[in-house]
């Protein structure tokens, strides 16, 4: 499940993500005030045009009752010139629904202000 998930209660109430880079191994926990509501690992990370890119951190796919479907997810994390956290999630979905192909993109931004402690 992505630290971004739209339909996830917790992610929704989230006012600020703090990240944490051990090793080879992105740690992002979201706080809705001091309480923290998600926290969640990423492997899949790499560099791109200054942006860090975290690759499929909840893609999947279904196959059930006349629907085979998947999706590939990807996180843009950057910083605003006001040092905002600036999140770009991109989902592509293509499927077959009853023998009728599918295809969805959605592209969501989120924006978390930057914290004195630089988190």
């Amino acid at each position: 499940m992505s630290l971004l998930d739209p339909s996830d209660k917790a992610v929704a109430d989230a006012e600020r993500v703090k990240l944490h880079l051990d090793a080879e191994e992105l740690v992002a926990t979201a706080y809705a005030g001091e309480r923290s509501v998600k926290h969640i690992s990423f492997r899949r990370i790499s560099c791109v045009a200054g942006e860090l890119v975290i690759k499929d951190p909840g893609s999947g796919g279904i196959n059930d009752g006349g629907v085979f479907a998947a999706s590939r997810i990807r996180l843009h994390i950057g910083r605003s010139v006001d040092g905002a956290l600036i999140i770009h999630r991109t989902e592509l979905t293509a499927g077959i629904v009853l023998m009728i192909p599918v295809v969805a993109n959605y592209r969501t931004w989120y924006r978390f202000p930057s914290s004195a402690e630089g988190t």
